[in-house]
């Protein structure tokens, strides 16, 4: 058992130290994703509007030089100028391969590095129209074989630069580990440093850089055409009529990056988890040989065996639980000692208790057929020694088989009293339910002309059936009328009188004991079922009596019920289940 728990420790521990790494690792790695992705994104966006800054100086430099280039042109006055002072010029502007200059008439100069001349294009009205409207713009173009064109207005005249292949390998230079491509307004590839030039740009690309309203820089994840992403970065240069700088760079780089790291944790993972495992088991062993000890010692106590004499080993919270338990088994047998003692007198106190309580209940529930047997008794005195009619002796006869009826009762509630414990169950027989009452009236009319009691019977069904103990019902209604005479004789005014009542109600037979008498007080009302619980005066009663008649109805299958209002009597209702 104590072996298995070893493992079980381990089972436990290890998942939770694995799951905790790898999700370390997940938490980790998703949140270094999003964080080299922002970084990408930030660098891009810094670097893509620095580059069409950069450009943009520079054609606004190129301007400049062009200006200082047609002054010289002017002053020499020719229509092809060739002189060194218009080459040192045209060797200023860097980049530029040659250079066509229009006015409205169309090309009127052409220069070049090499003196090369008739190949530049025609510059449509179109673009003069738009640059001279607006001095400030300038736009790039790709030509024929991958040609770059940058065209400009200056004070009145249009200039067609063809530029050189290395025109932008400074910009690209800077920034040589980003992919950083130019876009012309027509969104052709004009220049890229890590692809082919010339080619279309993919449509989410133009639809970002159509978002952008040559204005703002917009940086984010694209999903491309073929369905692949990259983190992109635009920015339009400033002024070039809709040329636009993209720095981009697959997503994949990222994931390739991640996949990479994850490689190196996968080792220190398995590290760790060995490590773990190890240490795991070398603590359990540790915890669980004490343990063992301890439970060997619980097994000792549960015999029986309080003196444990464990060894204390350790002087840790181990070593104090094991002192701990050599104290608890001294103290236990102290304990074990005292509590035999008074278990010892508490079941002498609790036999004295019931036996006074019991033969009080016996003496209350034989009294009252004791008073029915006194009472006939003095009706036959009072008879000896005078001439008796015909009908006293049957009268006599009759009090006489009261006589042997009430000293068979009081034999049964004794033979009843000693089985209470046991809830002997009723012995049932089929029976109209008002035999059972006028039996009770008729044994209890003595009692009530002795108590100077009016008992009247109030039937208002005799047809109902009913499976009743006759003994059992007769103990109930006697012991309620007994009560409402004693409640009576507390009140001691006005016409005392005790009705018993027989009706149907909702497919029961209702069974009342009334009396107009003292009443029973709130507080006492929920403990009038209670054993031994009485309100009579000292001597006057038990308290089983109530009990009894509770046990009684619930054993038939019924129930009762008691209403009372203080000095206006008390009503006593018994329902039980009929037949039909």
């Amino acid at each position: 058992m104590m072996k298995r728990l070893r493992y079980r420790v381990a089972a436990v521990f290890i998942p939770l130290v694995a799951i905790g790494i790898i999700g370390t690792a997940l938490v980790t790695t998703r949140v270094f994703i999003l964080d080299k992705r922002d970084y990408i994104l930030e660098l891009s966006s810094v670097a893509a509007p620095n580059i069409a800054s950069a450009i943009g100086k520079q054609v606004a430099n190129i301007k400049g030089q062009l200006a200082v280039l047609q002054d010289i042109l002017k002053a020499s006055q020719k229509s092809r100028a060739s002189s060194d002072l218009v080459q040192s010029a045209f060797k200023k502007l860097g980049g530029v391969d040659r250079i066509a200059i229009y006015d409205r008439r169309g090309m009127f100069a052409e220069i070049g590095v090499h003196g090369k001349t008739g190949s530049s294009r025609t510059l449509s009205e179109d673009v003069f129209r738009e640059l001279s409207a607006t001095p400030d713009r300038y736009v790039f173009d790709a030509g024929p074989g991958g040609v770059i064109h940058l065209a400009v207005y200056v004070s009145g005249f249009m200039y067609d630069l063809r530029l050189s292949k290395d025109f932008f390998a400074e910009y690209f230079e800077s920034s040589r580990a980003l992919d950083v491509r130019i876009i012309s307004s027509d969104a052709v590839v004009i220049a890229a440093n890590k692809s082919t030039t010339g080619a279309k740009a993919d449509p989410a690309v133009i639809g970002l850089a159509k978002a952008s309203g040559g204005h703002a820089v917009i940086a984010r994840q694209v999903t491309l055409a073929d369905g692949g992403k990259i983190l992109a970065a635009l920015a339009p240069l400033p002024g070039g009529g809709g040329t636009t700088v993209v720095v981009q760079t697959p997503a994949s780089m990222v994931s390739a990056l991640v996949a990479q790291i994850l490689k190196y944790s996968l080792v220190f993972v398995v590290f760790v988890l060995v490590f773990t495992l190890a240490a795991v088991l070398w603590f359990s062993a540790r915890l669980v040989r004490p343990v063992e000890k301890l439970t060997a010692a619980t097994g000792k106590i549960a015999a029986g065996q309080w003196k444990l004499g464990l060894e204390v080993e350790r002087d840790d919270e181990i070593g104090r639980l094991v002192e701990a338990f050599n104290h608890m088994g001294g103290e236990l047998e102290k304990r074990e000692k005292e509590l035999e003692r008074a278990h010892e007198q508490i079941l002498r106190n609790e036999r004295l208790a019931v036996l006074g309580k019991f033969s009080a209940g016996v003496a209350h529930e034989v009294k009252n057929p004791l008073n029915a047997i006194l009472g006939y008794a003095q009706l036959i005195s009072r008879k000896i020694g005078t001439p008796l009619a015909p009908q006293d002796e049957e009268t006599q006869k009759k009090f006489m088989g009261f006589i042997m009826d009430e000293t068979r009762r009081a034999s049964k509630i004794i033979t009843e009293l000693l089985t209470f414990a046991r809830q002997k169950p009723p012995v049932l027989t089929a029976m109209p339910v008002v035999e059972a009452i006028r039996h009770a009236s008729e044994m209890l009319g003595p009692q009530a002309q002795n108590a100077k009691v009016e008992l009247a019977a109030e039937i208002a069904d005799e047809s109902m059936q009913a499976d009743l103990d006759k003994d059992q019902v007769y103990q109930v209604v006697s012991n309620l009328v007994t009560n409402a005479f004693h409640a009576l004789e507390e009140k001691n005014d006005g016409s005392p009188k005790v009705v018993i009542g027989l009706r149907r109600e909702n497919g029961h037979a209702l069974v009342s004991i009334s009396d107009n008498g003292c009443g029973i007080s709130p507080e006492n009302m929920t403990k009038l079922f209670e054993p031994f619980f009485s309100t009579k005066k000292a001597g006057k009663g038990t308290g089983l009596g109530l009990s009894l008649c509770h046990g009684i109805v619930q054993q038939h299958g019924g129930k009762i019920e008691v209403k009372s209002e203080l000095g206006r009597g008390t009503t006593f209702n018994i329902y039980l289940p009929i037949k039909g």
